[in-house]
Formats: C-alpha cells, sequence, structure tokens
C-alpha cells in the first residue's frame, strides 16, 4: 500500500466525523428535499416512502438532523425519517411547543403556495431539546414534502 493511500484512509474516519457534525445550512436542506423528490420520482411511492423512513437510509444527513418528512394533504404522515412510529398516524392538528399547528399550517401553506419555507419549533435530535426550526417544504403530486434546519 502507498503511504498516500495509508493517508487517506486514515484520514476517512476524521472527515466522515467532521461531515457528521457540521451543521446544514438553507442550501442544504433545499438540495436535500429535491433529492428526494427525485428519488420518489425516479423509483416511485411506496420504496421512496420506505426509504426515507429508514433510520440507517440514503435520506439521513448531517448526523441526523436532516431528514424527510411526507405527509398527505389530510394530514396523514406517509414517511418521517427522524420518527418512525408517526407513519400512519393523522398529525393535522399536532403543535410544537408553542401551540402552532405545525402540520396544519405547513400544508395550507403548500397549497398556497407550492413551496417555501415554515418557522417551527421542533425536537433536535442533537441535543434532544426542542429548538427553532427553518422547514422547507414543496408540494409533488397532492403529497407535502419536508425537512429542515435548526436555528441558532
Amino acid at each position: 500500500m502507498t503511504p498516500h493511500r495509508l493517508l487517506l484512509l486514515l484520514a476517512a474516519p476524521a472527515l466522515v466525523t467532521t461531515l457528521g457534525a457540521q451543521t446544514p445550512k438553507t442550501e442544504d436542506a433545499v438540495s436535500f428535499l429535491k433529492e428526494a423528490v427525485v428519488f420518489y420520482k425516479t423509483h416511485g411511492r411506496a420504496a421512496a416512502l420506505r426509504e426515507f423512513t429508514l433510520p440507517t437510509g440514503k435520506f439521513r444527513r448531517f448526523g441526523g438532523e436532516l431528514y424527510i418528512t411526507v405527509y398527505d394533504i389530510d394530514g396523514k404522515c406517509l414517511a418521517h425519517g427522524q420518527e418512525p412510529g408517526k407513519v400512519g398516524i393523522n398529525a393535522l392538528h399536532s403543535k410544537d411547543p408553542d401551540g402552532k399547528e405545525i402540520i396544519k399550517d405547513r400544508i395550507d401553506l403548500a397549497k398556497a403556495h407550492g413551496k417555501g419555507w415554515q418557522d417551527v419549533k421542533y425536537k433536535n435530535p442533537k441535543t434532544g431539546h426542542p429548538q427553532p426550526k427553518a422547514m422547507y417544504y414543496e408540494m409533488h403530486e397532492g403529497l407535502v414534502f419536508a425537512t429542515g434546519i435548526y436555528k441558532g
């Protein structure tokens, strides 16, 4: 093995750790969601929803901070990359710690605008505590796809 190759092998774990520790930015969230929509259109609804919900799937990034959720327009959770137990549950009237009906609001925004940003408060998987989060959403085939980044 060449010294260069050995150096790459030794540096890889540090690089992975560093990438996992980074904080996603707005452009990361937008491109991540667009990648999920392409996957949905390419692989079909059932395969995509399954993949989005896998805790170790390809749609979890930045140490689990970026993940995909999908809701139908009635508020039923079809995929949730952070909390798979929510799949199948109607969350239309679920509230964040401030009492905001976040799913209903997101669906209403998606119906009105097709895509955009929504401010919510949600539990950060890295800290375990609720904190402000900006959710990027897009409506496709009557479903609301979303991902988000934590603020501060």
